[in-house]
């Protein structure tokens, strides 16, 4: 039988390959917000919460399974609780990439924005109370199984709710025909939460069915690790695939066009969702 140590030290070392990865490749956002091709918008803001939170609790992991020492430097009643919130607030901040993607799939819908922004803090605080009851003193066990399954099962809820949401909007955005933009966002939803919801289900079953710590490990990392990767892959391949922003002296645009009418009024179907706008010059100069 496994022990808690093993298993999350082997879960620890695949899926720091994984997350290192996965920043190396999608360092070109932040590179193309630093240089200006992409306007900085408060959108993105779960996205780099979720991406940096995770990264920073993967590699301090790695630090610690290199160590090798349970009575190392990063075994610290403070760092290691500060671990713990890191690896439940990476999956909140995915799960709010997901939503504001659905929001603005909705066109900023106002009702959809005040449900959204309840269901956020309430999935946010959910993880931080789970944190708090798990804190430790510095024992590399996972999580327990009521913490686990509580926050898996309310997060595949959620999830699903926002799949149907996704899907529902792109229909009404796009009646008359979807954009190839309209189409990835569906198989990416669906795609994406086909993943989440083999990962979510996997870790319920192995919470209920009480088996060994080390499995539990192995479960409550991927499902930690997994997740957040994924949700800010969304992102970024939306972006990519959207197409770069047009550029020119006068003005920058990066939009969604859900539909495929060309030259068709609002009453026809046709909604476009502006995410990037930048006028700061003469707009008479072409």
């Amino acid at each position: 039988m496994s022990t808690p140590e093993d298993g999350m030290k082997d879960a620890t070392l695949v899926f720091f390959g994984i997350c290192a990865w996965d920043y190396l490749t999608s360092l070109w956002f932040e590179y193309r917000l630093i240089t200006g091709k992409i306007r900085f918008r408060w959108q993105f803001i779960p996205y780099f919460l979720a991406r940096y939170s995770l990264l920073t609790l993967v590699t301090s992991s790695i630090v610690d399974v290199v160590m090798d020492s349970p009575a190392g430097p990063l075994c610290s009643p403070v760092l290691w609780n500060v671990m713990l919130y890191l690896g439940f607030i990476s999956l909140v901040f995915g799960t709010w990439n997901l939503l504001i993607r659905t929001l603005i799939i909705w066109g900023h819908h106002p009702l959809l924005a005040k449900i959204f922004s309840v269901v956020a803090l309430a999935h946010l605080a959910l993880a931080l109370a789970l944190a708090s009851i798990e804190r430790s003193l510095c024992i590399p066990a996972p999580p327990s199984v009521f913490s686990v399954t509580a926050f898996a099962i309310t997060t595949a809820i959620i999830e699903f709710s926002i799949l149907l949401l996704s899907l529902l909007g792109i229909r009404r955005a796009s009646p008359a025909g979807e954009s190839p933009l309209a189409r990835l966002l569906k198989t990416q939803g669906i795609a994406y939460f086909a993943v989440v919801l083999l990962i979510q289900v996997s870790t319920i079953i192995v919470g209920l069915a009480h088996t060994d710590a080390g499995t539990r490990a192995w479960v409550g990392i991927s499902g930690a690790a997994l997740s957040p990767v994924l949700s800010c892959r969304l992102v970024t391949s939306t972006l990519s695939e959207n197409g770069p922003s047009h550029e020119s002296r006068t003005h920058r645009i990066d939009c969604f066009e859900l539909s495929e009418g060309q030259g068709r009024n609002d009453s026809d179907g046709r909604i476009t969702t502006c995410i990037d706008l930048d006028t700061t010059k003469d707009p008479s100069v072409c």
